[in-house]
């Protein structure tokens, strides 16, 4: 059992009668899903006789383990299963599983589900483990940990002393339900809660390596998810990080048809910018322009079309990424003309959405500085206008005032994401064609098919008229 284990189990073995409510915030890779597992199998089993005290006769309870999805409740509940199957006395209990439960003798089903108050009501449950909390959203990226939590608790009431509330999480932004319950736990006013910080290396001391690389590339998420710190929802961009990727002496091509080139479109019609970043395979930014609505008026998209046109005359355009919100009239009329339109959602959804990781890469490749950015007065005030926001589960850019501008920073991002995306998939270098043909075809002497006792070098092709020979040639040779 690793130290950040040994620390809860501890901890619920001295108090559990006293505490109803553990908060824990931690980092990530601390071996904590594995131990809220092993703590719904011991309720589960070893405690189903003072449970049932609780029931009617006949009543079953249940074991609740939610997660942020369908996959990761399986993931818990994988470990629920091989805890149970590794004591022959426990496994005994088993009397039914199905994929997102298991059903014991004693009347007890540990169940584990996704973060959704509708899956979860009218069930006595008598210990309830979030996993992953603070980053418990429905579909459309909003907070739904409130609403699992007014489903859940008041079934524990019924247990008294036993019923237990775990709430286990990397967190986010100083804000939301689970940083509430975390500070009401943290303040030492109710003696039946209690909050527990587990950065990751003191978790696990043998991840301090990853930790420091992951310092370096994303401070700011390192804070959060290795640190188990919360971060601020007002901090603004690295300007630091984006400055040092300035190469004053560096002038984009104005053409350059054999440099292949990501351009990704952040569209508007009336109240934004319009902005259009290009960022060649070598990242390197080739291209930045943004179109500003006039008073009163909307952006002119017949405009950026054209623009769209030459630049795919003047560079090999790989794709043009687009969000598909806005601009729908713009992409059919790219498509007809034959442009690369790629459809890229900015919707928020889990984890952030796309734009999160998004985000998440632009950071990267500053603070690594692969990304090398030309002098643009234009583009680097969008930049400093931004400012992260971790509402929706992950890091997003955001306006730091409702009236800023920060168009050319959203399509950076998008940029520099959809080429990462596109290498990621294989992409942006697919496997080189390779033909095998007999060796007859390309030379013009009488070939001697030799055996291994021969002083050659013997190599059969994939097929039978494919055969080819080396041998000793004189020095320089090459064949």
């Amino acid at each position: 059992m690793q130290p950040g284990q040994a620390r809860l189990v501890s901890l619920i073995d001295a108090d559990f009668e006293r505490l109803r409510t553990i908060v824990i915030r931690k980092g990530r890779r601390s071996g904590m899903t594995a131990c809220a597992a092993l703590i719904a199998a011991w309720a589960g089993t070893v405690l189903t006789p003072r449970f049932r005290e609780h029931l009617l006769p006949g009543e079953d309870f249940a074991v609740t383990v939610v997660a942020t999805s369908r996959e990761q409740a399986g993931v818990a509940l994988g470990f629920v299963k091989r805890f149970l199957a590794a004591s022959p006395i426990l496994a005994e209990q088993v009397i039914g599983e199905t994929t997102d439960s298991v059903s014991l003798a004693g009347g007890c089903v540990i169940e584990a589900i996704p973060c959704s108050a509708r899956s979860s009501r009218g069930r006595a449950n008598g210990i309830v483990i979030l996993d992953e909390a603070a980053h418990f959203t429905d579909t459309l990226g909003n907070q739904s940990l409130p609403a699992v939590l007014d489903a859940l608790s008041p079934p524990l009431a019924q247990f008294g002393p036993l019923g237990l509330m775990v709430l286990i999480s990397t967190p986010l932004d100083a804000s939301g339900a689970f940083f509430e319950l975390d500070q009401q736990a943290s303040s030492g006013q109710f003696d039946d809660m209690v909050a527990l910080h587990m950065p990751t290396v003191e978790a696990m001391p043998q991840f301090a390596a990853d930790a420091e690389r992951e310092r370096i590339r994303n401070p700011r998420r390192f804070a959060r998810e290795w640190q188990g710190e919360y971060t601020s929802g007002e901090e603004s961009f690295p300007l630091a990080a984006y400055d040092q990727c300035v190469d004053l002496d560096y002038d984009p091509p104005d053409a350059d048809p054999d440099r292949i080139v990501v351009f990704a479109l952040d569209g508007a019609v009336s109240r934004d910018a319009m902005a259009l970043v290009g960022l060649d395979l070598g990242w390197n930014v080739v291209y930045a322009r943004a179109w500003h609505p006039p008073k009163g008026g909307t952006i002119d998209h017949r405009e950026v079309l054209a623009e769209l046109l030459e630049l795919a005359g003047r560079f090999d355009m790989l794709v043009v990424a687009y969000d598909p919100a806005t601009i729908h009239g713009l992409v059919l009329d790219g498509l007809e003309a034959g442009l690369p339109m790629l459809s890229v959602s900015q919707a928020a959804g889990r984890a952030g959405g796309t734009m999160a990781r998004h985000t998440a890469a632009l950071v990267e490749a500053l603070h690594e500085r692969r990304l090398r950015l030309f002098n643009s007065p234009e583009l680097r005030e969008h930049v400093a206008r931004s400012r992260f926001s971790a509402r929706s589960g992950a890091d997003r850019l955001v306006k730091t005032r409702s009236s800023d501008k920060i168009d050319l920073a959203i399509a950076l991002a998008m940029a520099v994401g959809v080429r990462q995306d596109l290498e990621r998939e294989g992409l942006l270098h697919p496997e080189p064609e390779v033909e095998f043909v007999p060796l007859s075809e390309v030379v013009d002497f009488e070939l001697t098919r030799l055996g291994w006792d021969d002083e050659v070098i013997y190599h059969p092709g994939p097929r039978d008229d494919s055969d080819f020979l080396v041998w000793n040639a004189e020095p320089g040779s090459v064949w």
